[in-house]
This record gives C-alpha cells, structure tokens and sequence, in this order.
C-alpha cells in the first residue's frame, strides 16, 4: 500500500490538471458531470498546448470561401443531443420520485413585464442606496 502511494506519478501535466480543474469547478458548478468536466479539460489544454484563444483555434481565412469543419459540426450536434438527453433523464426521475413520495411538482410562477420592470427598479434604487 505504502509503495503504491509512494509511486503515485506526479508530473506537469498532473498538476496542470488541478490547476485547470480549479479554474473550470467553482462554488456555481459544483454538480458538472465527469463527462463535461473531461471534455472542458481537453478543450483547454488543447488550446494551452497550442497557444491559441478558442477563436484563434477554429479561424477559417475566408468564412465565405473556407469550407466548415464538418466533424467539429457533428461532435458539437451529439454534445448537445446527449446534454438534453441527460437533462430529460434526470427530469424524468426527479418526477417520478416527486410522483413515489407523493409530492406535487412546483409550479412555476410568471411575472409580467410589469412587475419585473418595478422589481429591477427597487433592485436599482436598492443599489444605489448601499453605494459603492
């Protein structure tokens, strides 16, 4: 056991992995799927590896002329169709558990134009009187 810790590999990229995990899981996304989170990564340390913003990396010369990168096309299709798929599944469940225990499912409440431009106007006021 001791000699398995001890061999623990500990290399740059290991530690840049941290550093970009810190970066990428904050106090608002702590629920990210591994999936998700695996993927950022690698889009990032493609990007550190390369030295290229994200625009940079998918520049075309001429958008007119310069053909579209078709498989980045289709890999940005299927993240998104397993993204709903995962948020429809998980809807699914949290339904049927509401439905298990008995419990109805909240409803959610509108607000019209109306109320929301008096509400941002408080919230402006409000700030205003705090200062800065």
């Amino acid at each position: 056991m001791v000699f398995a810790l001890m061999s623990c590999f500990h290399a740059p990229m290991v530690e840049s992995s941290f550093s970009i995990m810190q970066e990428t899981i904050n106090n608002r996304k702590s629920s990210i799927l591994i999936e998700n989170f695996s993927a950022i990564q690698t889009v990032k340390y493609e990007l550190k590896s390369n030295k290229k913003t994200a625009l940079e990396y998918i520049e075309r010369k001429d958008p007119h002329k310069t053909p579209v990168n078709t498989a980045l096309c289709k890999n940005m299709r299927a993240a998104y169709r397993r993204y709903a798929e995962h948020k429809e599944s998980k809807k699914k469940e949290n339904d049927s558990k509401l439905e298990t225990l008995g419990i109805q499912k909240p409803t959610t409440v509108t607000l019209s134009s109306k109320t929301k431009n008096k509400l941002q106007a408080f919230k402006r006021a409000q700030a205003d009187l705090a200062g800065p």
